[in-house]
């Protein structure tokens, strides 16, 4: 299957992370997470930053923001990932770049297009998605 055919899936993702980002409740991050989780297990692809160097070991570029917090980045569409004119950008797994994410310790979650319609999941919901994902809720 094609990378654009998966990303194509990622529509729902992103009117989930908006509702999320305007009103985040509870029910709208189990909305959100139910439909990673969904992405995740059918093979669903989204985007993510990397490092032109890996010269600190992992070869993610985290997103900074302005409380100091680094977040793992990642987007739904290649228009989202073109917001992103400063690092280069590759397509990955949502369970591989979530299992990826967790193992950043400096990581406080993931942001998910951040430069155009931001949505934040701290890092203790990507580890409840990578659980479910995993059989494990």
């Amino acid at each position: 299957m094609e990378i654009e055919e998966k990303l194509s899936w990622n529509t729902r993702l992103e009117e989930a992370a908006g509702i999320f980002r305007e009103n985040p409740t509870d029910d709208n991050l189990y909305r959100l997470l139910t439909i990673i989780v969904s992405l995740a297990r059918s093979g669903g692809m989204w985007m993510v930053p990397v490092r032109s160097s890996r010269e600190t070991g992992q070869p993610f570029q985290l997103l900074q923001t302005d409380d100091g917090k680094s977040w793992f980045a990642a987007y739904t569409d290649v228009s989202q990932a073109e917001a992103d004119e400063v690092t280069s950008i590759m397509s990955m797994d949502i369970s591989a770049s979530l299992r990826a994410a967790e193992g950043i310790e400096e990581a406080a979650g993931l942001m998910i297009n951040p430069w155009t319609m931001a949505a934040a999941l701290p890092m203790n919901a990507v580890r409840i998605a990578l659980k479910v994902m995993e059989g494990a809720g």
